[in-house]
């Protein structure tokens, strides 16, 4: 019973170290088909990627291929070498893997349609090794594009739509390439380089699809909106007319050539902290308050604010905070109190987050007495508002002073302008004194003629 019990203690053990070994190894092919077509007797080539977890890891590969009519993706129907159907076929059969590594994969092959399976399989000393296969197709008896006919093709997270204007036999090459800086935007994932050069010149259109993941667009912090498609271009990076489709995760484009091709974005940032702005120091309204802001986001457009009214700043006691799209409000209904002083708190969001709290500086309500005579014109330092003035420098007169008062209260209607029938009548007495005593010395020298 104890040598049963120790067998399976033992059995468990070196289940769980086969275990442990196979997880520690990851062998991924891309892509899991390889479709080549083109002319008989002619060499056709594709690329493989061939990514291995040990460093500098050591793969070897061979290639079996299935009688002629048989189809089937079923890996023991593929007992024939390439020799027997007369396929001369070339590719790296001991790859040393760091990290990742394309590799060409070339066929040359009679007229005919073949099916074959390419294998590659882990060497690593002492450990479980793991065998991987890509399903080859080799076509050089029909045009793989035909024209007006949509022909698609899928690799490296990118699916390609692509229409001919005639028949074409050749071949699409898909391959992840190396990183290009793309000034003030950030790379989503990796670039991938497009080759056809038997294809491209007969090219009618191609939609791309390239396509993303959610961890992708956290890893990078870029905003989903800002993503576009773009190629390179004699050194320069050119924008494409993109869409995005945000269910299935992918950007689209249209094209009529082949070149390198990357997802691009921007980094997305909160909003800025508002800048509040209230309708001045004070306010006479016990009833309703007013304010308006600002806000820039970078990377997405602010989507919504929420504001908020306290008796200090970003208190929310007298309006809790309210969302809105707006960027000012009116708020009424309020019941204010004299003395106090009221301030909006306000803040913005986007798809990356909230702002900061933006706060006016703070408005007060105050009675009309306390107003300090705002609005209080010139003449209001000489009399009350209601007393007329006469300007005597706008006559061109030779007096100092500048203002004299020639009217009397608005209550006394009567009497308005009575001070200048005064002035008048003294006037007038003045002219009557000097005639008479004009007339009195006249009469004086008539009697001294006499």
């Amino acid at each position: 019973m104890r040598k049963k019990i120790i067998t399976t203690i033992v059995m468990i053990g070196m289940f769980l170290l086969v275990v442990a070994n196979v997880s520690a190894l990851t062998l991924k092919l891309e892509p899991s088909k390889l479709n080549l077509n083109g002319e008989p007797n002619t060499e056709i080539c594709t690329k493989l990627t061939i990514d291995y977890s040990v460093p500098n890891g050591l793969v070897k590969g061979r290639d079996l291929w299935a009688e002629e009519g048989i189809t089937d993706k079923i890996l023991s129907l593929h007992t024939l070498n390439a020799e027997d159907l007369g396929l001369i076929v070339s590719y790296p059969e001991s790859v040393r893997i760091i990290g990742s590594e394309d590799i060409d994969v070339c066929v040359t092959a009679p007229k005919g349609l073949y099916h074959g399976a390419l294998l590659y399989r882990t060497m690593q000393g002492g450990s479980i090794g793991i065998e991987l296969n890509v399903w080859i197709t080799v076509d050089t008896e029909t045009p793989f594009f035909v024209k007006d006919e949509l022909k698609e093709i899928s690799a490296f997270q990118t699916v390609l739509q692509i229409t001919t204007n005639e028949d074409v036999a050749g071949n699409v090459i898909i391959s992840e390439h190396e990183e290009i800086e793309n000034s003030g935007k950030v790379l989503l994932g990796f670039l991938i380089d497009i080759d056809a050069p038997e294809v491209e010149d007969k090219l009618e259109s191609v939609i791309i699809k390239k396509y993303y993941t959610i961890e992708q667009l956290n890893e990078n912090s870029l905003d989903e909106d800002s993503l576009k498609l773009y190629y390179y271009n004699n050194g320069n990076w050119e924008q494409l007319g993109s869409n995005v489709n945000k269910n299935a995760k992918y950007v689209s484009a249209t094209v009529n050539h082949f070149s390198i091709f990357g997802i691009f974005g921007n980094i997305l940032t909160v909003p800025s902290k508002p800048v509040v702005v209230d309708d001045g120091d004070s306010t006479l309204s016990t009833t309703s308050l007013h304010a308006q802001w600002t806000s820039n986001s970078v990377g997405s457009d602010i989507s919504e604010y929420v504001y908020a009214i306290g008796t200090s700043p970003e208190a929310t006691n007298i309006v809790d905070w309210t969302p809105t799209t707006q960027t000012s409000v009116t708020k009424t209904g309020l019941s204010l109190n004299v003395g106090t002083t009221y301030y909006f708190s306000v803040k913005a969001r986007n798809n990356k987050g909230w702002s900061e709290v933006g706060v006016s500086d703070g408005i007060k309500i105050i009675t009309s007495s306390s107003s300090g005579g705002r609005g209080s014109s010139r003449r209001s330092s000489f009399s009350s508002d209601s007393t007329d003035f006469i300007n005597l420098e706008d006559t061109g007169a030779e007096i100092t002073g500048g203002v004299i008062n020639l009217g009397t209260s608005e209550g006394d209607e009567n009497n308005k302008g009575g001070g200048f029938l005064i002035m008048m009548l003294i006037i007038l007495l003045i002219l009557i004194a000097l005639i008479v005593i004009l007339s009195v010395k006249k009469s004086k020298r008539r009697d001294l003629s006499k």
